[in-house]
């Protein structure tokens, strides 16, 4: 449903940006952050874990055509807070940059209807994080099919990013909130 829609391009290097519209959109940059998530949805409903999710510049030389600027990993357990993670995707703990666990898009601009649907502040720069999704892997990069989830970024609150983190392919589970806070960005 969701992963079908949404597009993976180029994410700006900002921390912050603004819209046409004056609105700050939020933007993951390299460093190391402490996450905290919560089940909003599903048969683990108000359950919380808080764990590190770090991210790096990727090597100028990986270039699959649709410029992600940063990948990482989690060590954030999501299939315990009932999420849909695929065995056969990447796990959300992989270090290796051409099949990370964590993988930055961005949804592209002009896509307008799907920010909206999706509850962000813009097209254009509204940027997500992939976690151990079939997408995250370089032989299937393109590919929307399998479980895994994304971390949409919405808003900047005392400090920090704030969002949802939902579905990302055609297994489904449970989805919910989370607040990610930089140890030390731009490391």
């Amino acid at each position: 449903m969701l992963a079908s829609v949404i597009a993976l391009v180029a994410v700006s290097g900002d921390v912050r940006s603004e819209t046409k519209t004056g609105v700050a959109v939020p933007e993951f940059t390299a460093g190391d952050y402490t996450l905290r998530v919560e089940a909003t949805r599903g048969v683990k409903k108000w359950r919380s874990v808080t764990g590190n999710l770090s991210l790096r510049p990727l090597n100028s030389d990986f270039d699959d055509g649709l410029g992600h600027p940063y990948y990482g990993w989690t060590d954030v357990d999501f299939q315990g807070l009932g999420a849909a993670m695929d065995a056969t995707a990447t796990s959300s703990k992989s270090r290796d940059p051409e099949n990370p666990g964590v993988l930055a898009a961005s949804i592209p601009p002009g896509m307008d209807a799907l920010a909206k649907y999706l509850r962000v502040p813009s097209s254009g720069g509204t940027v997500m994080l992939l976690v151990g999704t079939v997408s995250n892997r370089k032989e299937t990069r393109r590919a929307r099919d399998g479980g895994g989830i994304a971390l949409l970024a919405q808003a900047w609150e005392t400090g920090c990013i704030v969002g949802e983190w939902v579905s990302h392919g055609v297994f489904h589970g449970a989805e919910g909130s989370f607040r990610l806070c930089a140890r030390n960005a731009g490391k």
